[in-house]
């Protein structure tokens, strides 16, 4: 009798044993969410912000950056560390010239980078200049040549607009730049094809050789 009441009770603890085992060793603890590509900085408690690293557009696209914020609704602040190539609102980047520029993005104390690539669109018109900074003497001269490109082809438009900032400085005609005084000044140029407004710009530094 009390071998067979030993027997129950070692039976009893291995039954025992064995549910415990089974409640610790089941499916394991669901993993987290792997984040999505991209990059973030900065610490807020449970707050994640990712955004992408790179994007490459070409101008005049507008693109929207893929972000994924965790643990806030706060608004995101939006910048273009170069405008004149990138601009940025609420998340849409538009290409304006070719180019490289970072765009940030900051919320809730953090902060995420994206850099962003403009290649030439040749479905749209662009103007291109032969040069964009000059230098002539005062009294002598430079010639710029415009050009505007669509497609990938250079067409025969020769509508062109210029004026100089600054005459007393150099003054410009049909691309010519004259040198008047020593200085810096910049020449625009612009044209309108098929409805586009293109538009460039000079630097212009004139030199006095007698000084």
């Amino acid at each position: 009798m009390k071998n067979f009441s030993k027997k129950a009770l070692i039976v009893f603890l291995l039954a025992l044993i064995g549910c415990f085992c089974c409640a610790c060793g089941g499916d394991p603890s669901p993993q987290p969410e792997k984040p999505p590509p991209g990059n973030a900085s900065g610490n807020d408690g449970n707050v994640r912000f990712y955004m992408v690293e790179k994007l490459e557009i070409k101008t005049y696209d507008c693109v929207a950056i893929g972000y994924t914020i965790i643990g806030s609704d706060e608004e995101i602040v939006w910048s273009s560390s170069d405008e004149n190539v990138v601009t940025v609102e609420n998340g849409k980047v538009t290409g304006i010239s070719v180019g490289a520029a970072e765009v940030s993005a900051v919320v809730a104390g953090q902060k995420a980078i994206c850099k962003v690539t403009v290649t030439e669109n040749e479905s749209f018109p662009c103007l291109k200049l032969t040069q964009t900074d000059a230098k002539p003497r005062v009294g002598g001269n430079v010639t710029v040549f415009a050009e505007v490109w669509f497609n990938g082809e250079r067409t025969d438009y020769s509508e062109f607009s210029w004026t100089c900032e600054n005459e007393s400085i150099a003054t410009v005609s049909e691309g010519r730049i004259t040198g008047v005084s020593a200085g810096v000044t910049t020449v625009y140029v612009s044209a309108v094809y098929h409805g586009v407004l293109l538009s460039g710009s000079v630097t212009v530094t004139v030199v006095d050789t007698n000084s």
